[in-house]
């Protein structure tokens, strides 16, 4: 007999709800100071309502190494961002995410940023499934 299948969970489930964002005018600083009070390490980047990318810890790191400290978030964020409608399918998104090998999806409902979702996120999901569906590793009875 086989089991029901669940539907599959949309990427608002796991997604990091209004989430933090910076101007793309703000500095290099102000992007430190932001991840390190909110411990978060991907910030989308925005001009008015709209936006243009997210910018990593790692983006900043790299551009500290560079020797680009003076540069705006607009100036560091990578064009053509990942970004996702609240309703997608979490499956298609997280597959794209390993795909194109990036650490988050801006997620927008209605065009107006509305999420960010991490691989931190998804990982987190991840386990939630992997245990509600096997035996945990330190059981005797497992295979």
């Amino acid at each position: 007999m086989l089991a029901a299948m669940k539907p599959m969970p949309r990427v608002a489930r796991l997604m990091t709800p209004f989430p933090y964002s910076i101007d793309a005018n703000a500095d290099i600083v102000s992007a430190w100071a932001m991840m390190e009070e909110h411990d978060i390490r991907h910030i989308p980047v925005t001009r008015g309502e709209t936006v243009l990318g997210v910018v990593s810890e790692r983006d900043l790191w790299r551009a500290q190494a560079e020797g680009r400290d003076d540069i705006d978030m607009g100036g560091l964020v990578s064009s053509g961002p990942y970004i996702v409608e609240w309703s997608a399918s979490l499956a298609d998104v997280a597959r794209e995410m390993g795909t194109r090998k990036v650490g988050s999806a801006v997620v927008l409902r209605d065009g107006r940023l509305a999420g960010i979702l991490t691989t931190t996120d998804v990982c987190e999901y991840l386990a939630d499934v992997l245990e509600e569906h096997y035996h945990s590793p330190n059981s005797t009875d497992a295979a």
